[in-house]
């Protein structure tokens, strides 16, 4: 017994040098912070955590998402436990393509199971995975059943969207969600405050092996949540901008060389035989899980509206929202498929985890990620919400198209609907700013076909994806093709004669695009019309098919109520540029109309001038 205690403080005094190693070394990081970490890390990997070491996406693994302060404790263990991760990556910290990244990023590192990207989303995300854990243990109970730990230090519960992300864990009790915190504040309250959110609290006061690890297992709840506290004290210890000397006396008490990066093949060997004693069993299971055609069927099924049958209004008008509505109400049928709206009534809850809905109702901020999180855990996600919480969110989808999660956001966008709330015309900035996001694939529709277009495109990818639709009802154009929409551009509209020119527009303002050319016509200015609801995707198309769509030589003119930064990929004279590029106001959409001269006869008359 003394022998493996022996072993197990040189193993987290490793861990501990190589982290000190790697801070000093980068200039970046935490020192105190990581210091702690470590030795929760370690009781975590050798005494807990049911993981492969030779396949970082074992699907029976515990999930571990950290703060990003404490990343060089988490490389330095998972180079102790055995993960197939170079020296040279620790050493190489946060140098690009040659080193371990800053933070932690899925993909880069082997055993990294979450990529850091946004600030304060760790929780959220943790509490997704855990939903996702939780909706798969309910369709596979014999075949899934994990953790998620989300290891926590002082600054991560400083935002709103953690409280958002711990109320919806305890109102669902997900019982495979472990919080342990080691942060050093004067936060007496937080256990009451968890106890008071549904969660099963543990206090870790006198730090030492025995108690970490007793902690992660009569800490751990059956029923619900747990947070373990572990108390390492209120004041920070020892700074981040560590002089030689003090490394060099950090080392010895430590009884580590001094020398940076050293790794004793002994601690290696000690800590896989911790490690393979626990895990016998896991390579057994990791074939299983691989070989189970229950999991590959569902996991490789196709999500589709092929089927989708969709019956035009009698008066041949509806909104695009109403349309999308039809088309969730037939997803909703595929298991694999999450949503968090006021649409759907079949919500996920602590005696229905098979639900398939989140009522988001009160996850203003919280809830990008944790669907984001639900989509790494093998479902396609579907995030309904206001165009004006798009400045909430911005950081959620920002890191969801970086990471390329299978999530779409359907954005209502109305004018009038917000200026009732003084959000006027926020649709106008919040879509330019969608447009500007790298990754994201923006779809702007018209009418009905071009929803049905929209779907199937999302549909056919596994990245990130918006929508933007309207609650107001429009007439299904007779030009609009759910086919030709897959191009991300196309005619919808082709002038009797020549053309003098071609109107591009997008969304709604595509009506008074069609509507412009129809007026133009009458005086013999002969005008195609080009619905472009994915400039980018259109950008992606043959030359050949792009010459079809807007030929060389004639006029092309673009109509957009947001700002031109995106049109500059096509249209490179700006006089040509019919757009709205400074802030806007909160206003009706009349008022839009007359402030930025976007009403019928105006926009008519400018087309006209442009074509003299």
């Amino acid at each position: 017994m003394n022998n493996i205690e022996i072993n197990q403080n040189k193993i987290i005094n490793q861990i501990t040098s190589l982290s000190i190693d790697m801070i000093n070394s980068s200039k970046f990081g935490f020192i105190q912070e990581n210091i702690d970490a470590s030795i929760v890390l370690y009781n975590l990997y050798a005494n807990h955590l049911i993981f492969n070491k030779s396949n970082s996406n074992y699907l029976n693994r515990d999930r571990v998402i950290i703060s990003p302060s404490i990343t060089p404790a988490l490389y330095s263990t998972l180079l102790v436990s055995g993960f197939p991760i170079e020296l040279e990556e620790l050493i190489n910290y946060t140098k690009h393509d040659i080193g371990s990244p800053g933070y932690p990023v899925k993909g880069e590192v082997n055993g990294v199971d979450f990529t850091s990207i946004a600030s304060n989303e760790e929780v959220a995300s943790a509490v997704g995975e855990a939903i996702g854990e939780a909706k798969l243990n309910a369709l596979f109970p014999k075949l899934i059943n994990y953790k998620v730990y989300c290891i926590l230090t002082s600054k991560d519960l400083e935002n709103g969207s953690v409280i958002e992300s711990l109320s919806l864990a305890g109102k669902l009790q997900l019982k495979n969600l472990n919080i342990i915190y080691i942060g050093r504040d004067n936060n007496t309250n937080i256990g009451m405050m968890l106890q008071s959110l549904g969660f099963s609290v543990y206090t870790v006061d006198d730090i030492t092996n025995e108690n970490i690890n007793k902690a992660m297992s009569v800490g751990i709840s059956k029923e619900g949540p747990s947070f373990i506290n572990i108390k390492f004290g209120k004041d920070k210890l020892i700074e981040d901008n560590l002089s030689d000397d003090l490394t060099l006396e950090i080392k010895n008490n430590l009884e580590v060389r001094s020398t940076p990066f050293q790794v004793s093949l002994n601690i290696l060997e000690d800590m896989s035989t911790i490690i393979g004693n626990r895990l016998d069993h896991v390579i057994q299971d990791d074939l299983v899980l691989r070989s189970n055609n229950e999991l590959n069927e569902f996991f490789d099924e196709e999500i589709t509206i092929k089927d989708f049958i969709y019956e035009v209004p009698d008066d041949l008008q509806e909104s695009t929202y109403e349309t999308s509505k039809k088309i969730i109400e037939y997803l909703s049928k595929y298991p694999k498929v999450v949503f968090a709206s006021n649409v759907l009534e079949n919500n996920i809850s602590s005696s229905n985890y098979l639900g398939n809905n989140i009522d988001y109702e009160k996850l203003s901020i919280s809830i990008t990620p944790i669907m984001n999180a639900i989509s790494n855990c093998g479902f396609k996600t579907f995030v309904f919400n206001d165009i004006s919480n798009v400045y909430k969110m911005l950081e959620g989808i920002t890191s969801s198209s970086i990471r390329g999660n299978n999530t779409t956001y359907v954005f209502t966008t109305d004018l009038l609907d917000n200026s009732i709330y003084g959000l006027g015309n926020s649709y106008i900035d919040a879509i330019s700013i969608l447009n500007d996001i790298n990754g994201l694939s923006l779809y702007r529709v018209a009418d009905a076909n071009e929803v049905i277009g929209a779907f199937r495109n999302i549909l056919e990818t596994s990245s990130t994806n918006a929508i933007a639709l309207s609650k107001k009802k429009v007439p299904v154009l007779k030009g609009t093709d759910a086919k030709s929409f897959n191009n991300g551009g196309y005619k919808v509209r082709e002038s009797l004669d020549k053309p003098y020119g071609i109107l591009i527009s997008t969304g709604r303002q595509l009506y008074k695009a069609i509507d412009i050319a129809n007026r133009l016509e009458v005086k013999g200015i002969y005008l195609d019309v080009v619905s472009m609801p994915n400039l980018n995707k259109f950008l992606t198309q043959t030359d050949e098919y792009q010459d079809e769509i807007l030929p060389v030589g004639v006029r092309k003119i673009v109509i957009d109520s947001s700002s031109s930064n995106t049109w500059h990929k096509l249209i490179y004279d700006d006089k040509y540029l019919i757009t709205i590029d400074t802030p806007t106001h909160s206003s009706t959409e009349e008022e839009v109309e007359e402030v930025y001269n976007f009403g019928i006869e105006k926009l008519e008359k400018r087309v006209e001038e442009l074509l003299k």
